[in-house]
């Protein structure tokens, strides 16, 4: 049964608060504040409820058409005019850090104005329809276990929708069904350049379409386990041309693999590289370090690279063997990885949305490095590590960055200089 609410404001996960009539607080997703919607509860908790829009009674005046119908699934925030989304994660941003007791002062946050069209990645699901008996592109309903086809997606590059459905061509002219599969993962290069890797359930499959078929510069072929529900890369059956493809960054070329970690918004991430580098001494310790996106493009005079996801260290070593071959790779989590801290270095760290774990933290503490450049793809264990690391150390600079346009998700550098009384760098 639906319940009509009155949405309040947005919160940090990127739904609407409200309230039902028993009480209980419910987050709500597709909607904006100031808004009366009827809502369908998709999930109860014992002390709150996760609900979608399914009618919008008064809608705000920043309300705006959404692009495709899977939005809810792929990116809420669609129905957010741009000037609304902006000042609402930059209040966000400030909020959470409020919660830390840290007070941010002016700061800023910057977008290029590309709204959608920005990633050069996405991983698309598959599902069977029963009325046309053929397999159709996918996204799972959100909430839901459930599927819808779809056939691309308004936030990725032209090309990866242009190969998700040459893949779909080669897929039905081989009579595939969609259970053969879990997911596809396209990358491409700001130039449309494009990679995929496709994950079936058969390890006995066999399916060949040519690159140029496909669209691609490559492609792999993975057999992943139906034991897991996610789509990992159990072992590899097919391989044509080549999965790794590259992207400038500031003056730097890097190279990336179709499996592994690289930024999604080439030109936000370029704005953010020139902010870090104006932080960065010659001596750079570059910790979470990928395929070496930040650490190899600042043309630090001494770089170490610590980085332990086995996807991304063959990109690494290409990279720094082209580009900084003086440079030493440590092959450990960053929290075993103590004795790459440098009391004298520019410590960088970009870790996943868990944060830096407590070891590290504590290793800071201990070494007391004199500054510490923190990106973050989760403002809220940002914001959790900075407080943790107040007794030693100022925040010096900070700033939001639209990395994920109509998503709630949102970026931040935090720079962190040790106190006046340990040595500020200043």
């Amino acid at each position: 049964m639906n319940e009509i609410v009155e949405i309040s404001k947005i919160v940090p996960g990127g739904q609407g608060l409200a309230e039902l009539s028993s009480g209980k607080k419910v987050f709500v997703w597709g909607v904006l504040p100031g808004e009366k919607v009827a809502i369908r509860v998709i999930k109860q908790k014992r002390s709150h409820a996760e609900a979608v829009v399914e009618e919008v009674i008064t809608p705000s005046l920043h309300r705006v058409t959404e692009k495709e119908a899977a939005y809810l699934s792929t990116s809420p925030w669609q129905i957010f005019d741009w000037r609304l989304e902006n000042q609402t994660k930059q209040t966000l941003l400030r909020d959470i850090y409020t919660q830390q007791g840290i007070d941010l002062g002016d700061f800023d946050f910057y977008h290029d104005d590309v709204e959608f069209g920005y990633r050069n990645k996405m991983e698309f699901s598959f599902w069977w329809d029963n009325d046309d008996e053929s397999v159709h592109l996918a996204f799972h309903r959100r909430g839901s276990k459930n599927k819808f086809y779809v056939t691309g997606s308004e936030l990725c590059h032209p090309k990866i929708n242009e190969v998700a459905n040459n893949l779909l061509s080669a897929i039905k002219k081989a009579k595939l069904e969609a259970r053969t599969f879990k997911s596809v993962i396209i990358r491409c290069t700001q130039n449309g350049i494009a990679t995929l890797a496709l994950m079936t359930k058969e390890e006995d499959l066999t399916f060949t379409p040519s690159c140029e078929e496909l669209g691609v510069a490559g492609w792999r072929l993975y057999y992943s386990t139906p034991k897991s529900p996610a789509s990992v890369l159990t072992k590899l059956l097919y391989e044509s041309g080549t999965t790794t493809i590259e992207d400038s960054l500031l003056d730097t070329t890097l190279r990336y693999d179709v499996v592994g970690f690289f930024q999604v918004n080439v030109p936000v991430f370029r704005q953010t590289l020139q902010d870090i580098a104006s932080f960065c001494s010659e001596n750079v310790v570059d910790m979470f370090c990928g395929v070496g996106g930040i650490g190899l493009s600042l043309g630090a005079k001494k770089l170490t690279l610590v980085e332990s996801d086995q996807s991304n260290l063959p990109l690494l070593k290409i990279n720094r063997d082209l580009l900084a071959p003086e440079a030493e790779i440590i092959d450990m989590p960053a929290e075993f990885a103590i004795e790459a801290i440098d009391p004298n270095a520019t410590i960088i760290v970009d870790p996943p949305r868990a944060g830096l774990h407590p070891k590290l933290v504590d290793a800071f503490l201990q070494i007391r490095p004199k500054r510490i450049v923190y990106l973050s793809c989760d403002p809220a264990t940002q914001a959790r590590d900075v407080a943790l690391l107040q007794n030693a150390y100022t925040l010096k600079f900070f700033k939001g960055y639209n990395f994920f346009p109509k998503t709630p998700h949102i970026e931040s550098v935090a720079v962190l200089d040790l106190t006046q009384a340990e040595g500020n760098l200043g």
